[in-house]
């Protein structure tokens, strides 16, 4: 893995209630969710990967065995993904010569190395403090968020993830056109319009 000053959270301590089983297992490809994402962000130019983790069913150990990833332990995640957030930021900020993070979760089937590369491209040109993924005109992960923005990650509460505050910086912010974003596999009805899907 080429270096960079940016670490990837992959956001994986969910408990997957609308699913009704851990999403984090489901199978893409022959292999699941949480292999695949964390394989996928190992292979880009970051320089660390850390995995969100709780007591959610899940078998981190064995599912990621032989990959190098560290682990962000969160003791709450029926509060919501802010607690996943806070936790794998406070992990990343404890790595080396980190400058950003860029957050992903682990229920995009179709996240590709090269998406990863784009975002950490564009990052590292200097011009923005945050870089989003954009499908429809959404904005939302995967996405970028510059060190000096990370107190406002940590003040958050609740079930709201990191784009929450992007509001707060549409001048230094800018997106990445991914129409894949579009497939999140939250429910089985997700995993249906995703095998169904067209491209």
């Amino acid at each position: 893995m080429s270096q960079s000053r940016i670490a990837i959270v992959v956001l994986a301590a969910g408990t997957s209630s609308r699913m009704g089983s851990p999403k984090q297992l489901i199978e893409v490809e022959g292999q699941t969710l949480i292999h695949r994402t964390v394989r996928t962000a190992l292979a880009s130019l970051a320089a660390s990967v850390v995995v969100t983790t709780s007591d959610n069913g899940v078998d981190f150990e064995a599912e990621l065995h032989g990959q190098q990833w560290t682990r962000a332990l969160v003791e709450n995640p029926q509060l919501g993904q802010s607690q996943s957030i806070k936790a794998g930021l406070a992990t990343a900020e404890s790595l080396d010569n980190i400058d950003a993070v860029l957050f992903t979760p682990c229920d995009l089937p179709l996240l590709s190395t090269s998406h990863l590369n784009d975002l950490i491209t564009t990052y590292q040109s200097g011009l923005w403090k945050i870089v989003t993924s954009c499908y429809d005109d959404v904005l939302g992960a995967p996405l970028i968020v510059a060190r000096e923005l990370w107190p406002e990650l940590h003040a958050l509460e609740g079930d709201v993830g990191a784009r929450k505050i992007l509001p707060l910086h549409r001048q230094s912010t800018t997106s990445i056109p991914w129409q894949q974003g579009q497939f999140d596999l939250d429910t089985p009805a997700d995993v249906t319009k995703y095998t169904q899907r067209k491209f």
